[in-house]
């Protein structure tokens, strides 16, 4: 991968051209004339499919990233990116990766023939990576070629060990290997074939086609160290299927090629030539031609006259011209869009998803048309719809307002909060009292303005939705809801969600197993199976408490102190149903066969304590697996899914389950870890508390019946009413929480009470 620095940059800045020919010179160098006249690059779409062929040097004047940006549609699903190439340019290929990773598509990323240097970094970009047969991909440190004092080479190596970094973290997250290892085998240049590109996680996967190209034949490939000899052969020169022009071949003859050499040997005195040396500009522009792969001389075969030859390479300006052409027509694609909705009476988001789906304009319009029909029926075929009442759009204006001084925002917030993000509860309340037909006017102090919305408020009847406690109530609700989903729910993998009806016992049926099927002869008679089935019981409760707007709070203005109380009582809700859950399973309850959750009889308890380790859990497997049903004849062969336990050992447990190795202090580093990924962790405090030794293993509910949590009406958020205390001087509202938690099946619990 190939960096190209500046050194003291000193006249540099003020030759761009020279650079930019300082580039080409030095990335050509990896073609060879195989390759022909232009960059191998080619984009196709079809429907949503996008085919990308990147079959060249990464860099200019080859393959750039702005070669893709306006061609692969951003509404695109699927990317198949097919490659062949020995990198380049590591700026342009981390653009490349980046574009691509960024990109909302699916990407497939195949490997022809090879994927070296930056290469590689473009394949880690795929959702799958799949490498043909005797294809190759290789990674190593990225070089530089520059000139300067010590300073400036120093500064270059800080730059160079900060790219290798780059590159070894996008191995490390496709791999999983260690960044320090992947620098390793960087520093080495390690070449991979698909086998060892599989097995090291650099690949998915082995097609079973073979390389369209020879990479040797494509590439010098001699600017390596360690270039497998089954591609190194015929690499280390270009090749050529023709013989080179006269005319090239006598300039370099002027520039000091023997006369004897053989046409390998000018193709080789070519690549060593230094364009800087040359100072007719009609001989520079030759030679650059040649080593971009252009012709010189007289015109291709099949060329008409004046024409241009067929697959001619462009110029750097042609390309410019092409790139602001595309960016053009986008423009106008995106207005003539724009303005079609607003005819259309179509928002702003609709014509962007248009756009962004890479629509053209006459397919907009039948979207559009279609929109239209569907929004817009016909006088007497559609159907009426209510809309909003004035006073609901006030209330929800008033309500995400006052949501955004909470820090809770609506993703589309009503038309008019604006007004009231600022607002006082004072000022909302006048406008209430206007609302109710009352001069908000002819009271002169918070206080009187307060007396009299909570006076009306308590009156009952005659209120509307733009009401003032009607707000706050909403107000109160958002902020509630968003504390309680955002408390933590460690308990919510291992139980099954319900719903109540009511109050009453509920009654949790768990069957036995299923009677074996008997062989049944010719003509035989099919018997009756009998199953039992076994009951545990629990039902729901309700938890909650009071919180008040009072007529301090109005005068004072103390919104915080209001929206801060239910924003508690949200996240002591979702605290309560941790409590609950992890205090039915820590508190061992008595199952209805009159023993407790964990018993020896239930062949769910250790016998003896011991610390989390492969052994112990070993043990707790094979226990869970020799399960049988309640009926004592089948197997359930129930396989543990989650691991719980407290705090207190939480290092050792993701140790455990985290290594690739395991990391018992009797084995060796290279013993694989079978629990490895077999176990989800789950860590609760509530656990230390009973506990810092014991953990569980427990069942996919979606197995066997674990924990069940009900509740009421299905209804899992905490519920706010509003009511007026004369005797208070304030709103009260009130917020409760319906729940019950059973456990079910002992069967789906293990524990070791640990040491």
């Amino acid at each position: 991968m190939k960096h190209q620095t500046m050194g003291r940059i000193r006249a540099e800045l003020n030759a761009p051209d020279k650079d930019k020919a300082r580039q080409e010179k030095r990335l050509a160098k990896l073609r060879t004339a195989q390759l022909g006249r232009t960059a191998d690059i080619r984009v196709a779409a079809s429907g949503d499919t996008v085919d990308v062929h990147l079959f060249d040097v990464i860099g200019w004047p080859f393959i750039e990233a702005q070669d893709l940006l306006y061609r692969i549609p951003k509404g695109a699903s699927t990317i198949n990116v097919y490659l062949n190439t020995p990198g380049g340019d590591v700026f342009e290929g981390m653009a490349i990766y980046n574009m691509l990773c960024d990109h909302k598509a699916t990407v497939n990323v195949i490997v022809t023939g090879l994927a070296a240097s930056s290469g590689s970094l473009i394949a880690m970009a795929g959702d799958t990576i799949k490498m043909a047969k005797a294809s190759f991909m290789m990674i190593h440190n990225p070089w530089s070629m520059m000139s300067g004092d010590a300073d400036d080479f120093r500064k270059e190596a800080d730059l160079l060990d900060k790219i290798s970094d780059v590159f070894a973290t996008a191995y490390a997250e496709k791999t999983g290997m260690g960044k320090n290892r992947l620098r390793e085998l960087m520093k080495d240049e390690t070449w991979y074939t698909p086998e060892e590109a599989v097995s090291a996680g650099f690949a998915n996967d082995i097609t079973g086609e073979v390389p369209a190209d020879d990479p040797s034949a494509r590439f010098d490939l001699s600017v390596f160290n360690h270039t497998p000899s089954s591609i190194r052969q015929g690499s280390a020169q270009p090749k050529k299927e023709k013989n080179m022009d006269p005319k090239l071949r006598a300039l370099l003859e002027r520039l000091g090629l023997s006369k004897d050499a053989t046409e390998e040997q000018a193709w080789q005195y070519l690549a060593g030539i230094n364009l800087d040396d040359i100072a007719d500009p009609e001989e520079l522009k030759t030679l650059k031609q040649a080593m971009a792969g252009k012709p010189s001389g007289t015109p291709a075969a099949g060329t008409p006259a004046g024409g241009t030859p067929s697959g001619q390479a462009f110029s750097q300006a042609d390309i410019d011209a092409a790139v602001q052409k595309a960016a053009a027509e986008e423009r106008q694609r995106a207005a003539a869009i724009r303005k079609d909705c607003r005819v259309a009476g179509l928002d702003d988001e609709f014509a962007q998803a248009l756009i962004d789906g890479g629509k053209s304009v006459e397919q907009a319009r039948a979207d559009i048309f279609a929109k239209m029909e569907k929004s817009n029926p016909p006088l007497g075929a559609g159907s009426i719809a209510m809309g909003e009442t004035d006073g609901e759009k006030f209330r929800a204006a008033v309500v995400d307002g006052l949501s955004f001084r909470c820090n809770f925002r609506a993703e589309k917030p009503a038309p008019g909060h604006e007004t009231f993000r600022a607002a006082s509860i004072e000022f909302i309340a006048r406008q209430c009292l206007e609302r109710m037909g009352v001069n908000p006017y002819a009271f002169s102090t918070r206080d009187q303005v307060a007396r009299e919305m909570l006076r009306r408020s308590g009156q009952g009847g005659g209120f509307t939705t733009d009401d003032f406690t009607s707000i706050f109530l909403d107000v109160s609700n958002k902020t509630l809801h968003k504390a309680y989903l955002d408390g933590p729910a460690t308990w919510r993998p291992i139980v099954n969600i319900v719903g109540a009806s009511d109050f009453k016992t509920m009654y949790g049926v768990s069957l036995s197993e299923a009677p074996s099927l008997d062989l049944i002869g010719e003509n035989g008679e099919y018997k009756e199976g009998a199953m039992s089935d076994n009951q545990e019981s629990y039902s729901v409760a309700s938890y909650g408490k009071m919180i008040y707007l009072t007529r301090q709070m109005i005068v004072n203005d103390d919104l915080r102190a209001f929206t801060r109380l239910p924003q508690l009582m949200g996240s002591a809700a979702r605290r309560k149903e941790s409590d609950l859950v992890w205090g039915k399973i820590t508190s061992n309850p008595t199952m209805n066969d009159s023993k407790a959750l964990f018993h020896a009889d239930h062949n769910n308890l250790a016998s003896s304590g011991g610390a989390v380790s492969s052994t112990t859990l070993s043990s707790g497997r094979k226990a869970m697996r020799i399960q049988k049903g309640s009926g004592g004849v089948a197997y359930l062969d129930l396989m543990p899914a989650y691991l719980a336990h407290p705090v207190a050992i939480e290092t050792e447990v993701e140790i455990l389950l985290r290594s690739t190795a395991l990391p018992d202090d009797n084995k060796s580093a290279g013993v694989y870890n079978p629990w490895g990924g077999k176990l989800t962790p789950i860590s609760d405090p509530r656990l230390d508390a009973h506990s810092t030794t014991a953990w569980y293993l427990i069942a996919d509910p979606s197995q066997i019946d674990t924990i069940e949590v009900a509740y009421l009406d299905g209804n899992e958020m905490p519920y706010t009413e509003e009511q007026t205390l004369f005797e208070r001087d304030a709103v009260g509202y009130k917020i409760r929480h319906d729940i019950g938690v059973g456990a079910m099946d002992y069967r789906g619990f293990y524990k070791n009470v640990g040491a």
